[in-house]
């Protein structure tokens, strides 16, 4: 037999054996030695070559090993059908050669095990779909092959936008509902002609819609914005939420269960168009988007609508008030809440109060006066002199001044007492906040006075 005869045999055995005949070109020598036998028949120089072929196999599968088989398949000189493609690495992790080889792009093109599995269910095939460029072959139909938690090849490929131009099994979900559609439409990799919006998760209702709005993954023509979730939470809430609603969108009103427009979402992230003037829109509660406006200091300068209330009575001056937004020149401090508390309560607290305002007898349900809230916040003006205002007990502001330690250093009217006969001398002095006064008192009652 010639040389070329001998490694052209060789060739043959070693890939019927999964494997390519490195070792064996090295020995190729001791083959030639047999072929050049003087007495022996070309029969049995073969015979001789193909049994010493054989023991150089078995030899090399003996001590084949991960990092030797690893080696082979990197220079892509493992075959299609070798055994050892499901070698696992040292690790017990279950990754195999197939897998390692499926991310450098080095499996042959007959490569056909791709249901090869790691540890987690990973597979051959979700490793080639995920690689640069995607390494599965054209006529790939296996998108179904799942890990343990039921992720398809088909989401891997959605993923990296690796999917077929005639990919359409847009509805395989993983163990959760969570389709293919839905990862494309994440990462913005559904084709232009997608029609299957309404596509859901098991969990939430999650449409297809509702992610590629939130992802700004939405074609230019989309106008199905009332798809919602199982909440009623719609595409277009989702889309205003992360600023990609067109800038011609005019469909404000479209509500969650709750009654949330879409408006409200939007005032939330400041994103209200600048001739938007659907302030009275409310949810359930009767929030209207002009207190989500007031909430987050969304409102527009020329705002007029003050006394839009929710079912609690609580106006847009109140919110406004909290945040210390109200203009100059606002003077509706009698809008009240159903308990009685008014703007000026709220703006007193907040130390907000214009320097000339003078409505200190406005109150509450129980008789909590503006003065009051002034006074437990140590807010009310130097010049205060209504002392006397008093709440349903009989407690007035210098009874809590008293107990705030907001006293004047010439107050003098020491004697007012609630309906217990507490005097605000009283209170003081169990607060401990008399101070320097206590002197000045104590002067005056030697004098005679009675408190």
């Amino acid at each position: 037999m010639k040389a070329e005869e001998i490694y052209e045999l060789a060739l043959k055995m070693y890939e019927s054996a999964g494997l390519i005949p490195r070792e064996g070109i090295e020995r190729m020598k001791e083959l030639e030695g047999i072929a050049n036998y003087a007495d022996a028949s070309e029969g049995q120089k073969k015979a001789e070559i193909v049994k010493e072929l054989k023991n150089y196999i078995k030899e090399e599968k003996e001590n084949m090993s991960y990092e030797k088989a690893l080696a082979l398949a990197r220079y892509e000189q493992l075959p299609a059908e070798s055994e050892y493609w499901g070698l696992e690495d040292e690790d017990n992790h279950g990754i195999t050669i197939a897998h390692e080889a499926a991310g450098w792009g080095k499996l042959p093109k007959d490569f056909d095990r791709w249901e090869l599995a790691d540890n987690n269910g990973w597979t051959v095939a979700h490793v080639a779909a995920a690689a640069q460029y995607g390494r599965l072959p054209e006529n790939f139909a296996r998108w179904d092959l799942a890990d343990k938690d039921g992720w398809t090849v088909a989401h891997v490929a959605a993923k990296w936008g690796h999917l077929p131009a005639d990919f359409d099994r847009w509805e395989m979900a993983d163990s959760d509902g969570w389709s293919v559609a839905h990862e494309a439409a994440k990462y913005g990799h559904l084709p232009a002609n997608f029609d299957q919006w309404y596509i859901s998760d098991k969990e939430f209702g999650i449409t297809v819609a509702y992610i590629a709005a939130k992802y700004g993954c939405l074609p230019k023509n989309f106008d199905q914005w009332t798809i919602a979730t199982e909440s009623g939470y719609t595409v277009a809430h989702a889309a205003v939420a992360t600023g990609h609603l067109p800038a011609d969108f005019d469909q404000w009103d479209i509500a969650n269960a709750n009654g949330w427009s879409v408006a409200h979402e939007a005032t939330k992230y400041g994103r209200l168009p600048e001739n938007f003037d659907q302030w009275d829109l409310s949810d359930k509660r009767g929030w209207s988007v002009a207190h989500e406006a007031a909430k987050y200091g969304h409102l527009p300068a020329d705002f007029a609508q003050w006394e839009l209330s929710d079912k609690e009575g609580q106006t847009v001056a109140h919110i406004a008030a909290y945040r210390k937004e109200l203009p100059i020149d606002f003077d509706q401090w009698t809008l009240a809440d159903k308990k009685g508390w008014t703007v000026a309560h709220i703006a007193v607290m907040r130390g907000h109060l214009p320097k000339n305002f003078a409505q200190w007898d406005l109150a509450n349900e129980n008789g909590w006066t503006v003065a009051h809230v002034a006074a437990a916040t140590d807010h009310l003006p130097a010049d205060f002199d209504q002392w006397e205002l008093a709440d349903k007990d009989g407690y007035t502001v210098a009874h809590m001044a008293a107990a705030h330690g907001d006293l004047p250093a010439d107050f003098a009217q020491w004697e007012l007492a609630d309906k217990e006969g507490k005097t605000v001398y009283e209170v003081a002095k169990e607060r401990g906040t008399l101070a320097e006064v206590e002197k000045r008192y104590e002067k005056e009652k030697s004098k005679g006075l009675s408190y």
